[in-house]
């Protein structure tokens, strides 16, 4: 197993408990909430920028 497909699992496994933990515990915030609010911010807009950035250069930018 790859150091990438552990990351993605871990990714994964704490998604789906914060999912489990949230249906069951009415006062934790749900992964929507989180993500709008974060969207929300100036800081979290340019994260996904330079997110999205990072992204398509991996995708288009590099020449195999």
């Amino acid at each position: 197993m790859t150091v990438g497909a552990i990351v993605w699992t871990a990714i994964g496994a704490a998604w789906l408990a914060w999912l489990v933990v949230t249906r069951s515990v009415r006062p934790l915030p749900g992964i929507e909430s989180v993500v709008r609010a974060f969207l929300g911010s100036w800081l979290g807009r340019i994260v996904a920028l330079a997110a999205w950035a990072e992204a398509g250069w991996h995708l288009f930018g590099q020449r195999p």
